[in-house]
């Protein structure tokens, strides 16, 4: 968890295990794979953009 106030951290914490099999607790420096999760979130987010008309969804991604 992470608590930022106009840029600056307040508070700092990583509770709980980052591996349960080889007993690794977690920290605020533990870095996980985020993997094939952020395809939906980024998706989503285009879907949104698109329905705000903000983007198209015919424009090549070279434009951005």
């Amino acid at each position: 968890m992470l608590v930022l106030v106009k840029g600056n951290v307040l508070y700092s914490i990583g509770v709980g295990k980052a591996n349960f099999e080889l007993d690794v607790k977690n920290n605020i420096n533990t870095k996980y794979r985020i993997g094939s999760v952020t395809k939906t979130f980024t998706a989503v987010s285009i879907l949104q953009l698109v329905q705000q008309g903000k983007l198209s969804h015919e424009d090549p991604i070279s434009k951005y």
